[in-house]
């Protein structure tokens, strides 16, 4: 968290120098944007603590940020956006098939690819990401330039622990890859 707390010190205050102690990094932040509006993006959050390290209370509204500051917060808990009473909660749905497919074609072939030979296993890749963006996002340039018989193998690979999040799975088997 204080790595995250000093990049933000420095990206909205262009201030890091001389900061040496955690609860130093703390005090210096929540002193400094209270004067300041701003707009944060903080992106798959999964606990309550990385949002108050950064920006403060949220329960207070937000008590470090200046008057008119926003803060945007992805998670894939609704929960964790309904127990702290957020004003705007948006239920960001899923691609469907079509749009699904369009996406993994955007990242996994090049403008003059054939798409012929790997219909089908693009339908059974969109199948397999249900609709989560980040695994096609993922999967496509992982699968870029390879053969039929290798997105098969690799297809094979991710399905072989159905329980598992689909995103998860595959950030998995796309790290494991980069040995080859």
């Amino acid at each position: 968290m204080v790595r995250m707390q000093k990049r933000l010190l420095k990206i909205l205050l262009n201030d890091d120098e001389g900061i040496h102690d955690d609860r130093m990094v703390t005090n210096i932040l929540s002193q400094r944007l209270r004067s300041k509006k701003a707009l944060i993006i903080l992106d798959d959050v999964d606990k309550p603590e990385q949002i108050a390290s950064l920006v403060g209370n949220w329960k207070n509204h937000y008590d470090w940020l200046g008057q008119g500051s926003r803060v945007i917060v992805t998670t894939r808990d609704k929960h964790l956006a309904v127990n702290y009473g957020q004003d705007y909660i948006y239920k960001v749905d899923k691609l469907n098939e079509d749009e699904a497919l369009k996406l993994l074609h955007q990242r996994a072939f090049d403008k003059n690819s054939n798409l012929d030979e790997y219909r089908e296993l693009s339908i059974q890749v969109v199948e397999y990401a249900n609709g989560h963006p980040l695994t096609l996002e993922v999967l496509g340039p992982y699968l870029k330039g390879k053969t039929v018989d290798a997105w098969s193998n690799i297809l094979s690979e991710v399905k072989k622990h159905p329980n598992d999040e689909p995103v998860h799975r595959t950030l998995e088997v796309s790290y494991n890859g980069l040995d080859k």
